[in-house]
């Protein structure tokens, strides 16, 4: 039988960023919800506001944005140790145009956003490690966009080495759809890979 989550287990996968004692992590669940989803299970439904962060503990979710023919496209993986989330319509609190699925089982931590904001005024000793952890979010964020913000024979190779775990996830479709070009180009670009 696997680990019973429990926030302090919080502690290893943040100590990277700031050394704080177990009972701080421990003061969190009140705060935190911990979930689990079935491979294939709906995380968040499609145009629905994204109201929670989830840090996946174990396994592996997908951001998809819904195909009109086939299989819809994943359009970000989420591994462990990683904030899922559509982080757009999280801080805008506005309808998601993707719906977040379980690849695999998946053990998570929740954050809604009126619990965060309990949290910040409530434990002001979080704050430090809130600051790191949205940083590290927005430095993920602007390391993903620059795949496609490069021409794409300097993005896609970039976007190949960066994310090799990810990658495994995506179908030449998939990869098509993100990167705004067809199949056959994407076939071109891993063939010309090193």
């Amino acid at each position: 039988m696997g680990k019973v989550l429990k926030t302090e287990l919080l502690k290893e996968a943040f100590d990277h960023l700031i050394k704080l004692r177990p009972e701080i992590y421990r003061n969190l669940r009140p705060y935190l919800q911990v979930n689990t989803f079935q491979k294939g299970e709906i995380i968040r439904e499609l145009n629905e506001p994204e109201q929670s962060t989830h840090f996946i503990y174990t396994g592996t979710a997908a951001l998809l944005f819904p195909a009109k023919k086939g299989r819809d496209y994943r359009v970000k993986i989420f591994m462990e140790g990683t904030v899922a989330a559509d982080l757009n319509a999280y801080f805008d609190q506005s309808d998601s145009p993707f719906y977040l699925r379980a690849l695999s089982y998946v053990s998570c931590f929740s954050l809604k956003k009126e619990a965060e904001i309990a949290l910040l005024n409530e434990m002001p000793e979080i704050s430090r490690l809130s600051t790191l952890i949205n940083r590290e979010l927005l430095e993920e964020t602007y390391k993903y966009l620059k795949s496609f913000q490069l021409p794409i024979d300097e993005g896609f190779p970039f976007f190949w080495e960066q994310y090799k775990e990810e990658r495994a996830f995506l179908s030449k479709k998939d990869l098509a759809f993100i990167f705004n070009t067809s199949s056959a180009t994407i076939t071109k670009l891993i063939n010309q890979l090193p």
